[in-house]
């Protein structure tokens, strides 16, 4: 009854053997890497690939799988199929090829081969000339399996269809339904056997606490590659050096920076940590802060006097990711590379939560969106967080005049991070807490009348404060209750925000300016009003220096605590362009042009000069995948 499904099913059987049988490749070379793995980590390696390799295999052969099982007389002729197998195949040794070369690849930095695969046109020669004499071993061996490959496909498939007649089931109805019941069936195996949420990514390659090693092997080379072409089309080549700074780049890149950090004390002072993240949460707003009269922040204003402010702090970005990103890896946001949980974890990074664990913390993320909202149960994992939740997760405990929003509720998450923290396993050690808001995020819910300061609407900047006004009850409620724990005073609580709210401001600085507020209840930071530039990169390197803790970890910023430099140029990811923020002024980097100066000054061009040395050098850092090391 289902012969007229024989080419599709084939297909995507051989097409999973053949990854299956790549992936023992991977292992057979590179068995020093791999060691470490278990057998039950194999197991979920080899599983998870399978997921990668499906979701892969669908997108490429689905005009194939589409057309030939359409069930019609027409369609099912011995001469359509074999044209439609000999299509497949073709398909199939460009997909092996590329895995072929991802294998050889894999022990230069030990990573998939991406963006550098682009980047050989440039040395086309070089290659050819590689691969026909250090490396023809590699090039046999490669043309080798892929002959042996059309040995097997030719008998398993184009063989088969050629000496089998089909059938078509009767009557039509039965052949339609079938016909759309196969099509549910690969938009299921394309999406990686998700049904809701957003299809499989990179993020999930690195659930489940999954090691760098288990990572790799459960990604598909083809699906690395094809990430890399989309990001390609929306990344912008990172080319901000003139011809004579290329010419001196060298030294000056290399050598300049070590983007390392160490705690100024290997003291644990096993405080534990709340970092709450507040979605759009701009400086201006905050009257505390900004001199502003809003009247919505009235809580975080009492709070601003007794706690250590950095008021010329920027967010990393103008996106959500880039500043999770920034905060949690200090790793760079540059224009040429994917952001964190949608490629840029294939790179080694710091992993904060991992370290923390290693020094008996108890570590747990939040979020008020769905979990799989910005690939963040993905990145929980890659990072090492032993807890993760999202909304679904999160009890509703307050009524409101409409439905739970896309981004949340501020309250009901603060509520359920308290419960957490005062669960016993949170009392037997100290704990690292990290929670993302989301109600102060655009369409503005309307979180009830109490808290319109405003008229309230869900598109302007007036349901924004009357959001804002909300989160920021929701925080008192959550400190007024963690005040009575046992855990409070031996607490730091870190305020930050992810980026500003949108602006159609010129300016860089309203563009990037957010809060950044560290309060410790029991007085070990005095009150404190800092004015030296910085800005989310910085928030790791300050972190451990806050707990004492003694890693030596990769960063683009530095301890606020004890800045080795005052006034940095900072960078601002602005899409395309880099914004620069310096004591002497401002400027937007378009390539190697510059624009949107605020002055002409030599001071400004000297800060700009010495940013560009440390992108370039952090760009060739991650570029050999040795950003930590």
């Amino acid at each position: 009854m289902l012969a007229f499904l024989r080419l599709p099913f084939l297909l995507l059987l051989l097409s999973a053997s053949m990854f299956a049988v790549c992936r023992l490749l991977f292992i057979g070379l590179y068995s020093d890497y791999f060691s470490t793995l278990t057998s039950t980590q194999y197991w979920h390696a080899f599983w998870q690939g399978f997921r990668f390799d499906m979701h892969i295999s669908v997108i490429v052969f689905s005009p194939i799988l589409l057309i030939s099982a359409l069930p019609l007389k027409v369609i099912q002729k011995p001469l359509l199929l074999k044209i439609l197998a000999y299509i497949g195949l073709l398909l199939s040794l460009i997909m092996l090829a590329l895995t072929l070369i991802d294998i050889t690849y894999f022990g230069e930095v030990y990573r998939h081969i991406g963006q550098e695969l682009f980047q050989l046109t440039d040395d086309f020669d070089l290659i050819i000339e590689l691969a026909l004499t250090s490396r023809i071993i590699y090039t046999l061996a490669g043309i080798l399996f892929l002959i042996l490959f059309v040995i097997c496909y030719k008998s398993a498939v184009i063989n088969t269809i050629t000496r089998q007649s089909v059938t078509l089931p009767q009557p039509i109805w039965l052949r339609l339904i079938l016909y759309v019941a196969f099509v549910l069936f690969c938009f299921w195996l394309a999406r990686g056997m998700i049904i809701q949420s957003r299809p499989i990514g990179y993020a999930d390659a690195f659930k489940h606490n999954a090691t760098s090693a288990e990572s790799n092997l459960i990604l598909n080379s083809v699906f690395v590659i094809s990430k890399e072409a989309k990001n390609r089309q929306s990344n912008t080549k990172l080319d901000i050096l003139t011809e004579q700074e290329k010419q001196q780049c060298h030294k000056k890149c290399v050598d300049n920076f070590q983007f390392k950090a160490t705690s100024a004390s290997s003291n644990n002072t096993k405080k534990n940590v709340v970092f709450i993240l507040l979605e759009s949460w701009s400086y201006q707003y905050i009257d505390g802060l900004a001199g502003s009269h809003y009247q919505v922040t009235p809580f975080i204003d009492s709070l601003i006097p007794k706690a250590q402010v950095w008021d010329r702090f920027y967010a990393a970005g103008q996106r959500s990711i880039i500043g999770i990103q920034a905060a949690l890896t200090s790793t760079p946001a540059l224009n040429n590379f994917p952001a964190l949980g949608f490629g840029l974890e294939l790179n080694r990074l710091n992993k904060p939560a991992e370290i923390l664990n290693q020094h008996h913390y108890r570590t747990l993320m939040l979020q008020s969106s769905n979990r799989r909202s910005f690939n963040m149960d993905g990145i929980a994992s890659i990072l090492g967080f032993q807890e993760y939740y999202g909304k679904e997760d999160i009890p509703l405990v307050r009524q409101y005049p409409q439905d739970t929003p896309k981004f949340g509720w501020d309250y009901d998450s603060l509520m359920f991070l308290n419960q957490k923290l005062n669960e016993t396993e949170y009392q037997q050690k100290p704990f690292f807490a990290f929670l993302f808001t989301g109600t102060t995020h655009e369409p503005f819910a309307d979180p009830g009348a109490e808290f319109h300061v405003y008229p309230h609407d869900n598109a302007n900047k007036n349901g924004f404060l009357n959001t804002l006004r909300y989160s920021d009850w929701s925080l008192q409620q959550f400190m007024q209750n963690a005040a009575q724990q046992p855990w409070y005073h031996n607490t730091i609580f870190i305020f930050t925000a992810d980026h500003v709210l949108k602006t159609s401001s010129d300016h860089l600085h309203e563009q990037f300016h957010i809060p950044l507020i560290i309060y410790t209840p029991d007085g070990s930071l005095a009150p404190l009003r800092h004015q030296i530039l910085a800005t989310q990169y910085d928030l790791l390197p300050t972190l451990f220096d806050l707990l004492g803790i003694g890693d030596t970890i990769s960063t683009f910023g530095q301890s606020l605590l004890h800045p080795q430099m005052h006034n940095p140029p900072l960078m601002l990811n602005r899409g395309d362009a880099i914004g620069v923020i310096s004591n002497s002024g401002s400027a937007v980097l378009n390539g190697e042009q510059q624009s949107e100066l605020s002055n002409t000054s030599p001071a400004l061009q000297q800060e700009i000069q010495q940013l560009k040395w440390k992108i370039i050098g952090a760009e060739q850092k991650l570029k050999k995948n040795q950003w930590v090391e």
